[in-house]
Order: C-alpha cells, then structure tokens, then sequence
C-alpha cells in the first residue's frame, strides 16, 4: 500500500459567520449567511474503485438555519456568474479539443 505509514487523516473544522454577497453595479447585497458550519473530512487510503494512489475521502458538513436573501440585484449577478462559467467552460472545451488534434 501507498501510504501506509499514514493509513488516514481526520480534520474537523468548525466556521463562525459566513457571508456571501453578491455585487451587481454599485449594489452589494447579503445572498446567503451568516452560518456556521461545521465541516469534517476524513481521508483513508483504503481498497476503493479509484486509483490506488487517491484516499477513500469523506466529507461531512452540518450548518444551521441558512437565511436566504434573494433580491434582483442577487438574481442578476448570479446570471453574470452563470454567464461566465459557460464562456471560460466553452473556451476551455475549445482549447481541449486543439490540444488533442496536435
């Protein structure tokens, strides 16, 4: 086995008050928060259908109440954010697709 001096690693990670906010213009507004998560991962090197080499990992999260705040302004940058996933994900595909022809 790979990394069986380390059969695994725990991490328990506690966050206070997260925010994320969204801009649209010169309006900044709350979309989601504030929480506060707690996050666990554990990672195992342990027979799994991946690459021998990857740990089996696990990632557990409990957050309380998450108030939503959606508004217009919320709604069209998020559009915005959509918009510029696809274009950088065309471009990427696009880039993928000459590489393999080389």
């Amino acid at each position: 086995m790979l990394f069986s001096a380390v059969p695994s690693v725990n991490v328990c990670m506690t966050v206070n008050n997260i925010l994320l906010k969204t801009s649209w213009s010169s309006s900044v507004t709350t979309l989601c928060g504030p929480l506060c998560p707690t996050v666990s991962l554990q990672a195992s090197w342990q027979q799994h259908s991946g690459a021998a080499s990857n740990p089996m990992t696990v990632v557990h999260v409990e957050c309380t109440s998450c108030p939503l705040s959606i508004g217009q302004e919320n709604i069209l940058a998020l559009e915005l954010i959509t918009r510029c996933a696809q274009v950088r994900n065309k471009s990427q595909e696009v880039c993928c697709i000459l590489a393999d022809m080389n």
